[in-house]
């Protein structure tokens, strides 16, 4: 298989904390201390509540907490998730979702810590 030029990274996240980033000129963790304290969290609550105690145990290493989850394709099932309003997430309207697209290479560029995992990296099956 032919490797990609460009490694494309989505976030998903709802308009109402565009503002903020914008101003910021970043996306802060969970455990960031410049947050926003305004942010309206689009995801699985309980999910989201638990990625705290979940350690990373490879380098930078942390907690999910300490970093901003991307995804490599466009369309997550946490979106559907949203969309739908499965499993006590609160259902969104598409206009209240957008997307920040960056790549591989900028992540790199900008010399920002990472970790990959293979599937969803709060799973236990997924390997990082």
């Amino acid at each position: 298989m032919a490797k990609p030029e460009i490694i494309y990274l989505f976030r998903i996240t709802h308009i109402d904390n565009l503002d903020f980033i914008l101003k910021s000129k970043k996306l802060t963790c969970p455990a960031h201390e410049k947050k926003d304290s305004n942010y309206i969290g689009i995801g699985d609550a309980t999910l989201i509540n638990n990625r705290s105690s979940k350690k990373i145990n490879i380098d930078p290493k942390g907690s999910f907490n300490d970093y901003v989850a991307f995804y490599f394709g466009a369309r997550s099932p946490m979106l559907y998730g949203i969309q739908k309003g499965f499993n006590g997430v609160i259902k969104r309207k598409p206009e209240s979702i957008i997307y920040l697209i960056t790549t591989f290479k900028k992540v790199i560029e900008v010399g920002s810590q990472y970790v990959f995992t293979d599937g969803h990296g709060y799973h236990a099956m997924s390997r990082r």
